[in-house]
């Protein structure tokens, strides 16, 4: 839906193969080798560095996170004792956030999910829907059963990540604020396979990239430049 109302990147590419170093360059528009001690998976991200959320939450913006919000990494304490994750404070879900905003606020979400990620143990709905006798499998990986398992977890979870975010859209669409609202969907490494997460393969640094916006994206484009 993301890709048919709005603009597809096919080759969109996280500046890390790691989750938190790549989190912490969405975060600040820094690429790895500016981030310091950030640029590795447990580093702290220094506070001094300029954040979108926080710029966004200067300037009168409700911010906030659901699920995974900048981590692993260390967060230092607030003036106060108070650790705040860079990504906002933590929601149980749209509807609840969006109750919490003011009324007169712009807002900025951060949904964070889980999948797909090891153990493939979620998504089990949509598991049942996927064949491993179907599955392409990468020439670098052997075509054995526990791969072809391996692969429909991984499978089942991006249909659990994907059924969320259309949830979310439906969520945003009954309040009114779809067509109003900026909604990007990408991702910050690659899978968990050989090659993949924390390997500089393009299947551990390659990742989806969407934007929606009416007005302002022309819907169904498809673009093949590189992107990050």
């Amino acid at each position: 839906r993301l890709a048919s109302e709005g603009v597809l990147f096919t080759h969109a590419f996280a500046p890390n193969p790691s989750c938190s170093p790549s989190r912490s360059s969405l975060l600040t528009g820094r690429v790895t080798h500016r981030l310091g001690e950030a640029a590795s998976l447990y580093g702290p991200l220094d506070p001094s560095i300029p954040r979108y959320t926080q710029l966004l939450e200067d300037a009168g913006y409700f911010i906030g996170l659901i699920g995974k919000g900048w981590a692993p990494g260390t967060i230092p304490p607030e003036p106060g004792g108070r650790k705040r994750n860079f990504a906002g404070d933590s929601f149980e879900s749209l509807d609840a956030f969006l109750a919490a905003k003011p009324e007169d606020h712009p807002f900025c979400l951060w949904f964070g999910s889980r999948d797909p990620h090891v153990p493939w143990d979620r998504g089990q709905q949509f598991r049942s829907q996927l064949k491993s006798s179907a599955l392409s499998i990468p020439e670098h990986l052997p075509d054995h059963d526990s791969v072809r398992e391996d692969i429909l977890g991984y499978y089942a979870e991006v249909a659990q990540f994907d059924y969320e975010c259309g949830q979310m859209l439906e969520t945003l669409q009954k309040h009114g604020e779809l067509d109003n609202t900026l909604v990007i969907m990408t991702g910050d490494n690659g899978w968990q396979m050989p090659r993949g997460l924390a390997n500089c393969y393009d299947s551990g640094v390659r990742i989806p990239l969407a934007l929606r916006l009416p007005g302002h994206i022309r819907k169904g484009q498809i673009r093949h430049a590189f992107a990050s």
